[in-house]
């Protein structure tokens, strides 16, 4: 992802929900260690249309992939793209 972008979002394993969102007690040094780079091969990545960069715009559609060919229009050309877990 960093190749991408130079930001990581905080990805956590399904097990690690409690200690990140109080229900469980955590000291500050467990949670800090929570931060970590999530793993390349758990991500999937995809363009999307640059509506997406437009907080008016909303919807599930948001998020499809786009055609990637030379075919593609010029809006699509300055696609974004989407990063989502893979589970």
């Amino acid at each position: 992802m960093a190749e991408i972008y130079s930001r990581m979002p905080a990805i956590l394993d399904e097990s690690d929900w409690p200690k990140w969102l109080g229900e469980e007690p955590a000291t500050d040094q467990e949670l800090l260690a929570l931060l970590r780079p999530c793993p390349d091969d758990r991500l999937k990545i995809w363009k999307v249309d640059n509506k997406i960069g437009n907080v008016r715009n909303t919807g599930p559609e948001l998020i499809l992939p786009v055609e990637d060919s030379a075919a593609a229009s010029k809006r699509r050309q300055r696609a974004a793209f989407h990063y989502l877990p893979v589970i």
